[in-house]
């Protein structure tokens, strides 16, 4: 089968235990090291169903035995108390434009490749965690640690690549993207304690009907998420829209911040 042009797609050929693991740390440990006043920021791997009508992704020659995971992302408040999707403000800050191609067949257990030997392709994924987090925004010059979460688990989930393998695969390469642009005057946040140097992962996945019944009774906790969106008739349970995508992140900080932290009760209750 031949690959996606390089004009397209730029390659990921660096190994699992590289960069991406380095600074991967238990939950608690990434708590008591963030530095006060710091906000989290939780990136997960969320897959497009490329015939939902919702689905604007184009898949190019070649990749047809490939998934397409759209990348879903939130941050914190400085408190750690709830987590705010963070919505597209033009091209460059859409963040569901941002792809991962998994080869079907595809498992980090066995060396990151699948039968095929099909390597995994990333579209629109700058190069550089610095200029990565000015995309975030300007507002969140703050951000002290990464989580990387999974997506809400939907009913009708029909990927064939374990959703932990992906997150894991998303990890490896935002854990290696270059941190060379230090001299960026562009870039205001403080070269001393990188917010990549603080990792953890959140292996519990939560369902969309979880996520309802924790929106009741912590509201304070998830008004900033669109879980209605979900349930609209015209959507579908879509995870391709918008309104969606940019929900699966913030879910998945929110069950984090509650576990580890207490959320908005331990802050202001």
């Amino acid at each position: 089968m031949k690959a996606p042009s390089p004009q397209l797609f730029q390659q990921m050929r660096r190994s699992f235990n590289n960069g991406g693991d380095k600074n991967l740390m238990a939950s608690e440990k990434l708590i008591s090291l963030l530095p006060p006043m710091k906000r989290i920021i939780c990136f997960c791997p969320v897959l497009l169903d490329m015939d939902d009508k919702c689905c604007d992704e184009k898949i190019p020659s070649g990749t047809n035995n490939f998934e397409v995971y759209s990348i879903s992302a939130a941050i914190s408040d400085p408190y750690l108390s709830f987590a705010t999707p963070l919505k597209s403000k033009g091209a460059a800050t859409r963040w569901m434009d941002r792809s991962l191609y998994i080869p079907k067949d595809f498992s980090t257990s066995t060396g990151g490749e699948g039968k095929s030997k099909q390597p995994v392709f990333w579209r629109n994924l700058p190069q550089s965690q610095d200029e990565l987090l000015m995309q975030v925004g300007e507002e969140y010059n703050d951000i002290g640690g990464v989580v990387f979460g999974l997506p809400i688990k939907l009913t009708h989930d029909s990927n064939n690549v374990n959703i932990k393998d992906v997150r894991d695969v998303l990890r490896n390469e935002l854990g290696n993207l270059q941190t060379l642009h230090s001299s960026n005057k562009n870039c205001n946040r403080s070269l001393s304690l990188r917010p990549f140097n603080l990792q953890c992962q959140i292996d519990d996945q939560v369902t969309l009907d979880e996520a309802l019944k924790r929106a009741n009774e912590q509201p304070e906790m998830w008004e900033e998420l669109n879980l209605s969106s979900f349930l609209e008739p015209d959507l579908g349970r879509s995870r391709n829209h918008p309104k969606c995508v940019s929900n699966h992140a913030a879910a998945a900080l929110n069950t984090f911040l509650w576990e580890v932290s207490g959320g908005w009760m331990n802050t202001f209750g």
